[in-house]
C-alpha cells in the first residue's frame, strides 16, 4: 500500500509536471503563430514599402531624365541666343558703317552739287 501511494504520488508528481510542460508548449504555440502572424504583417507591409519605394524611384528617374532634357534645351536655346547675340552685333556693326558711307556719301554729293553750281554760275 506505501509503494502504491508513493507510485501514486510519483504518477501525480509526474502528471503535473507534463501538464506544466504542456501549457508551457501550448504558450510557446501561441507565441509561434503571433510571431508568424506579426511576420507576415510585416512582410506585407515590407512589399507595399517596397512597391512604394519603386514606384517613386521610377518617378524620380523620369523627373531626372526631363530635367536633364529641359538643362539640353536650355543650352541649346543659350546657344542659339550667343550666335544670334554675335550676328545681331555684327550686323550693328554693318549697319554703323552702312550709316557713316551713307553720310559720306551726302556730303560728298552735296559739295559736287555745290561745286557743280559755282561752276556754272561762273
Amino acid at each position: 500500500e506505501k509503494r502504491a501511494g508513493d507510485l501514486t504520488g510519483a504518477l501525480d508528481a509526474s502528471l503535473a509536471d507534463a501538464s506544466s510542460h504542456k501549457k508551457t508548449l501550448d504558450e510557446s504555440v501561441h507565441e509561434m503563430y503571433s510571431a508568424t502572424h506579426a511576420k507576415e504583417a510585416l512582410t506585407k507591409d515590407f512589399e507595399t514599402l517596397q512597391s512604394e519605394f519603386q514606384t517613386l524611384s521610377r518617378s524620380h528617374h523620369h523627373e531626372l531624365e526631363q530635367a536633364e532634357s529641359r538643362k539640353q534645351s536650355l543650352r541649346a536655346a543659350q546657344t542659339e541666343l550667343g550666335e544670334a547675340t554675335r550676328t545681331n552685333d555684327r550686323l550693328t556693326g554693318q549697319l554703323a558703317q552702312l550709316k557713316q558711307s551713307y553720310e559720306n556719301l551726302t556730303l560728298a554729293r552735296e559739295k559736287s552739287e555745290s561745286t557743280f553750281r559755282t561752276r556754272c554760275e561762273e
